[in-house]
């Protein structure tokens, strides 16, 4: 898949699922994106976004307590200048 194409199927820009690509947290072969890499990204990764509209809450106090947490972005606006936040699931996972 392409980057457009990827990001279509993610619900991200393109521009952020290119920032992906480029900081290696979304494995591409040259312009081609497979669907085990996307699905390898989606079980190990979740965007503030996702998680806030699944809280119920906005992103900016989602990731406000996260950070009060230990929780930081592995990348986003102040981690490597990405237009949004990725949080490790692992690290976001709540008990039950």
């Amino acid at each position: 898949m392409t980057i457009r194409a990827v990001a279509w199927k993610l619900g991200i820009k393109w521009e952020v699922a290119a920032h992906l690509v480029r900081r290696g947290l979304l494995e591409a072969a040259g312009d081609e994106i497979t669907a085990a890499s996307i699905d390898r990204f989606s079980a190990k990764y979740v965007s503030g976004v996702e998680l806030a509209r699944l809280e119920g809450t906005s992103a900016r106090s989602l990731e406000r307590r996260l950070a009060e947490g230990g929780v930081r972005p592995v990348s986003g606006r102040e981690v490597d200048g990405g237009r949004q936040n990725f949080f490790k699931r692992a690290e976001v996972k709540r008990p039950g």
